[in-house]
């Protein structure tokens, strides 16, 4: 809710804290990691979307034996071949 806050008057800095906030403690929560990792993206921060995708990536398969979603790994896909 507070992300969404933020993103309504334009805060995209307090959007992304706001997130990795709430990441900290969800770290498995899937649709606030596509909204940082977009946001990321959006603002051409490859090395901070790197850097959560694996965090992400990495915690999915050893907590629960997963792999990403196709959406996240589509969105890692762009990023990290450009």
């Amino acid at each position: 809710m507070i992300a969404k806050f933020y993103r309504t008057i334009g805060d995209r800095k307090a959007m992304k804290e706001a997130l990795r906030t709430y990441l900290s403690s969800a770290q498995l929560d899937e649709e606030m990691t596509v909204q940082l990792l977009r946001l990321y993206a959006e603002d051409g921060e490859t090395s901070l979307f790197c850097k959560q995708y694996e965090r992400y990536a990495n915690l999915l398969e050893t907590e629960l034996g997963l792999k990403p979603s196709d959406e996240i790994r589509e969105l890692g896909a762009s990023i990290i071949s450009t």
